[in-house]
């Protein structure tokens, strides 16, 4: 006797292991979204401090960098005017609207207008060592040695930025212990 097509046990072993390799094809994935989004985050931030800096420069103006765990913040010394004192005075310095607006975000009463903002929001929450606030002055020169870190198992090749005097650059963590320039190895 012939037998034409699958029997219905053979039909089931195929659609279980289809079943099992498309789970384990949507963890790998999912994995690798969330290791590129913390890179990209990384990179945003290293871009949003260079141009910090850069309109220091050019502007020959102090501009500050405030971080939270969620969020950074930009805002140009003028206070008092009309080139500042270089000290960060919140609500008598001018908030930067460097940040474009996405359509979650909440209006930016600062940046009326403009469809900007002078904050960013951070999807994954940052850890840094030194102080609060990130200082550029005129020469574009920072105040303070700093490094941000983002920790994280999904082993990105960015997760922290260091921060010197004369230069800003991304780098990978060594060990997830700690946030400082020693456990951030520059990447060249």
């Amino acid at each position: 006797m012939k037998k034409d097509g699958f029997s219905l046990i053979e039909l089931l072993v195929v659609m279980i292991i289809l079943g099992i390799v498309a789970s384990l094809g949507t963890v790998s994935f999912t994995g690798w979204v969330r290791k590129h989004d913390l890179e990209s985050q990384v990179k945003e931030t290293y871009t949003d401090l260079m141009n910090a800096r850069l309109t220091a420069m050019h502007q020959n103006r102090t501009r500050f960098i405030t971080l939270s765990t969620n969020q950074l913040r930009a805002y140009e010394d003028n206070d008092p005017a009309p080139s500042g004192d270089g000290a960060l005075t919140i609500g008598s310095d001018n908030s930067l609207c460097m940040w474009e607006r996405k359509h979650d975000d909440p209006a930016d009463a600062t940046c009326p207008g403009n469809g900007s903002l002078s904050y960013k929001n951070l999807k994954f929450p940052a850890s840094w060592s030194g102080t609060t606030t990130l200082e550029f002055n005129a020469r574009g020169l920072s105040n303070t040695n700093n490094t941000i870190c983002v920790f994280s198992n999904h082993n990105p090749s960015y997760d922290c930025i260091v921060i010197s005097a004369t230069r800003i650059r991304m780098g990978k963590l060594i060990n997830q212990s700690g946030c400082n320039s020693g456990n951030c190895e520059p990447k060249k």
